[in-house]
């Protein structure tokens, strides 16, 4: 839907005009919108690669868990859902905030300056991005090794294969 609005023209008062235009697709292209369009990619590509990097690991321990660690660490990683989205946000608002916990704490040890912020910051939005959407890489991919034959890594290794090689093979196309 929000790619079919990019060709739609706005209206007067901020709506959905009728018809079709590529002016919203080239306003992109002016100088003001390139560091927003930039950062946004970025830090969405970077988030990706970091919940991919730690999603991967965890789905594969959890499906190789015992039963009764298995249910456990899924538990774990659904609980957050059970809060809702703005709540756990604003929650990590608090805990950056200039006199929030952790700020008072990094100054105790002199590792943050009385002027620096924790927040408001490419790092800041980086690290909610990755707490918030986490369980959404680890969830599907743990789906996916739940249902693997883990033999395979066995036979690979048994075959003479080392631990990364084993794993590229078996699991990466």
């Amino acid at each position: 839907m929000v790619v079919l609005l990019a060709f739609k023209p706005a209206d007067a008062t901020g709506g959905v005009a009728a018809g079709w235009t590529l002016d919203n697709l080239r306003a992109l292209a002016e100088s003001q919108y390139r560091p927003i369009l930039w950062r946004t990619l970025w830090i969405s590509g970077t988030t990706t690669l970091i919940c991919l990097a730690l999603a991967l690991p965890v789905s594969l321990g959890m499906a190789r868990a015992d039963a009764r660690w298995k249910n456990l660490l899924l538990l774990l990683i659904i609980i957050p859902f059970w809060t809702n989205f703005l709540i756990r946000v604003f929650a990590w608002n608090q805990i950056l905030h200039s006199e929030g916990p952790l700020a008072n704490f990094l100054r105790t040890i002199h590792l943050l300056d009385e002027n620096e912020s924790l927040l408001f910051n490419s790092g800041a939005v980086l690290l909610v991005s990755v707490y918030t959407y986490l369980p959404f890489a680890i969830l599907p991919l743990y789906a996916a090794a739940e249902k693997f034959d883990f033999s395979l890594l066995d036979a690979a290794r048994d075959l003479g294969a080392g631990a990364f090689r084993a794993f590229r093979s078996v699991f990466l196309p």
